[in-house]
């Protein structure tokens, strides 16, 4: 048997070995009954043989999901990313598992068996790339809230000394943008998920978000005048995920007055707003007072758009140039600058800046909309079996389990209100794809 060469420590590797060895023996026994040869696999009934091919893929399968989960375990354990090199040599060792199966069978059975093989070290190889990627996520994730947790933790402990680990632009713009996700519409209004937070000298001052302390109250106006308010500001930088507002019924004075007012000296931008008497005049109105300002990461601006996807329906209309292709090579957004599409085939707006272009969405891919599809479809059938499953009696199937692995099964579970907007979104997409009404609402 071939070595299995792995970035882990042979210790280990051992380790695992050892693991997987104790698994496989216990498979081995639960399918001790499927050998078969030449001869009795021909003399088979037809039916009989196609019982025997599912408890022989079972079988295969089991034996490679133990193997593979003995390596996932010892990376995790040792903290190391999967490379491709690591990849390739797992599937090696789910090859040499899959032919240590395959029985003295006929070629025209034995074809059968190798297609079933390939499909199992198929589906692991799969496995191995999405555990690989979640390793990958979860370590950048782990970096992120590390800085973060320093950060707050001296907001809550009311220390603004300087920290060796400062957090990035990066990380206050994905702070902020977890700041909006806490905003609730004021009563009878759709209001827009607003979040903000201020740094100086690599320091976070403060933070806040819409309506955090007050309904109705605006990020930046909570932050400045009611959570700093007897703070020196001069100098520091504001990340907000929406333009400052320009105007407010009186006594209010808009959040660009106030930002001016505090003597901030840089503000980063998540998106213009779209209130068409707002926007750019809050970008304007600071650059014009020599406030400099900048924009969040270009592949965040979706992330706040679909935050406000409510909001953004409710205060705007598409021209026939965003909604129809192709794009006349004329046409222009609602900011005024051409539409085209970006290399993924969203369709764009694409927005100049001092210099700068950057997208705003004005329709998805096509395969993002498929992969929103398919997860929405995923989760309802799910959810749909498991009730049978309570109704009727039974267990969870290996088709269900997948789905609870893929998601995680504290995902899996929502209220009525939930489950109903779940539905509506289905219903949406698959009359996207090509259902009538009537059969986008039977998902």
């Amino acid at each position: 048997m071939r070595n299995i060469d792995l970035r882990i420590s042979p210790a280990m590797k051992r380790l695992a070995d050892s693991h997987y060895q104790k698994r496989a023996d216990e498979v081995d026994r639960n399918y001790s009954h499927v050998k078969v040869n030449t001869l009795t696999f021909h003399m088979m009934l037809p039916g009989d043989k196609d019982a025997y091919l599912r408890i022989y893929t079972q079988w295969a399968r089991e034996k490679v999901q133990a193997r593979f989960e003995s390596y996932r375990d010892a990376f995790l354990k040792e903290g190391v990313i999967p490379t491709e090199a690591d990849l390739s040599e797992m599937c090696w060792a789910f090859d040499e598992i899959i032919s240590s199966l395959s029985p003295d069978v006929s070629e025209e059975a034995q074809a059968i068996l190798n297609q079933i093989g390939q499909q199992i070290i198929s589906d692991a190889r799969r496995d191995i790339e999405i555990f690989s990627q979640e390793m990958r996520i979860d370590q950048i994730e782990a970096e992120s809230r590390k800085s973060q947790e320093i950060s707050v933790a001296k907001i809550l402990s009311g220390r603004k000394t300087e920290v060796s680990n400062s957090p990035s632009d990066r990380e206050v713009m994905l702070r902020a943008i977890d700041l909006a996700r806490k905003c609730s519409s004021e009563s009878g209004k759709v209001s827009p998920k607003v979040g903000a937070v201020i740094v100086r000298d690599g320091v976070i001052m403060g933070e806040a978000y819409r309506g955090e302390l007050e309904s109705g109250d605006h990020a930046e106006f909570t932050l400045l005048e009611k959570k700093l308010s007897g703070e020196t500001l001069a100098g520091a930088t504001l990340y907000t995920t929406l333009e400052p507002c320009t105007s407010r019924n009186h006594p209010k004075l808009p959040c660009a007055q106030w930002i001016v007012e505090h003597r901030i000296k840089k503000v980063v931008i998540g998106t213009l707003d779209r209130n068409p008497d707002i926007r750019g005049n809050g970008e304007f109105f600071l650059l014009d007072a020599g406030i400099e300002v900048a924009r969040f990461d270009s592949d965040l601006l979706p992330v706040i758009e679909e935050l406000n996807r409510e909001f953004i329906r409710d205060i705007r209309r598409r021209t026939k140039a965003e909604t129809q292709d192709p794009v006349d090579p004329t046409a222009v957004g609602p900011n005024g600058f051409k539409i085209g599409y970006t290399e993924n085939g969203d369709k764009v707006e694409w927005i100049e800046e001092d210099g700068e272009t950057w997208p705003m969405i004005l329709r998805r891919n096509d395969n993002d909309i498929l992969a929103e599809y398919k997860e929405l479809w995923d989760k309802i059938w799910y959810i749909r079996n498991l009730i049978r499953i309570e109704r009727d009696g039974g267990e969870i199937s290996d088709a269900m389990k997948k789905v609870e692995e893929k998601y995680g099964k504290d995902n899996l579970g929502w209220d009525d209100v939930e489950w109903g907007i779940m539905q509506g979104k289905m219903a949406t997409l698959a009359w996207v794809m090509g259902s009538d009404w009537d059969g986008a609402f039977d998902t």
